[in-house]
């Protein structure tokens, strides 16, 4: 069974995504014929991972149809979300999905207004592919392992907020778009900047930030009282707390990580500064910041940053 499971993951992943997906598949597989043989596991996460293929399923084939996900990016959510959903359970799984399902309709506001900004991006296609699935649902999927051999209520909070700075960071992008005012230079809050420029931060994309970690928060905590699986902080404050100011302190790095560490380039035509390779139909230039970083890396690492912020609240609001 493990090895035909292994043989058709790895035949539907894409190019480099299944030296992950493929031993993760192997342990899940392994993992369910454990827990047939023990009964003292759970037997809800059962039921969690029947309702992660389904509903995995449903939202794939949405995100696809409604062109607010590609392909590979489909099948990345797809397993990404059986692992959080199956291994984590409910609460896990309702806060991904919740960060999938809002995260993705967010891209449709405002699309035509959009439109010229997302181009100044890296990816100037608003359908996320799997390397964005991946970098959003990576730190959640590693700690849904981790959470079935330490069963803390810690590593919970800790993906909480990995899962809030994932949202908080798409609603204040899509959403502060949309603003009539000029946004400011996140590490220079005084000085105005073009929308769509790197690092640039307004009051409504900052307020959406707030309303995305505060979801993520709320919505853990509502499934956690008929989720008798997930392992839970004793006080709902200790998980709501870290969990929304780690998700909007990791949303804020990302803008301040992409105007300070992120490579951009120059246009040679119009001097624009943007994420782009081609601006103007020709090749940009080098202007700034680390060479190999990218946007993806960027929001991996603002992912983390917010991880640990909520790891760090969590223990000073215990001991």
């Amino acid at each position: 069974m493990t090895g035909f499971i292994t043989a058709f993951v790895e035949a539907l992943t894409p190019k480099g995504f299944d030296n992950i997906a493929v031993p993760a598949s192997n342990a899940i597989v392994l993992f369910i014929l454990y827990k047939s043989s023990f009964s003292f596991v759970s037997s809800l996460s059962n039921n969690a991972i029947i309702a992660g293929v389904v509903v995995g399923l449903v939202l794939a084939f949405s995100g696809i149809i409604l062109k607010a996900l590609t392909w590979d990016g489909a099948i990345a959510g797809l397993y990404f979300g059986l692992v959080i959903l199956g291994l984590g359970s409910w609460t896990w799984g309702v806060m991904y999905f919740t960060f999938f399902i809002l995260g993705s309709l967010a891209t449709f506001l405002g699309k035509n207004k959009k439109k010229s900004i997302s181009q100044e991006f890296e990816k100037g296609d608003t359908r996320r592919d799997s390397v964005q699935a991946m970098v959003n649902s990576v730190l959640p999927a590693f700690l849904a392992f981790l959470v079935i051999l330490f069963r803390d209520p810690i590593i919970t909070v800790i993906a909480g907020g990995a899962i809030a700075v994932s949202l908080a960071d798409t609603l204040g992008t899509e959403i502060g778009a949309l603003s009539k005012f000029k946004p400011r230079s996140s590490i220079k809050p005084w000085v105005k900047t073009e929308q769509g420029s790197p690092g640039a931060v307004s009051i409504l994309g900052l307020l959406a930030s707030v309303l995305g970690a505060v979801i993520i928060a709320f919505s853990g905590f509502g499934v956690s009282f008929i989720d008798n699986y997930t392992v839970f902080p004793t006080s709902m404050w200790a998980f709501i707390i870290p969990v929304i100011v780690g998700g909007l302190v990791g949303s804020y790095f990302d803008s301040i990580f992409a105007c300070t560490i992120q490579k951009l380039n120059r246009c040679t035509i119009c001097e624009k500064i943007t994420e782009k390779k081609v601006h103007c139909e020709v090749e940009t230039e080098y202007y700034s910041g680390v060479k190999w970083l990218r946007n993806d890396f960027v929001n991996l690492f603002s992912i983390i940053v917010g991880a640990i912020v909520s790891l760090l609240l969590y223990f000073i609001w215990m001991f």
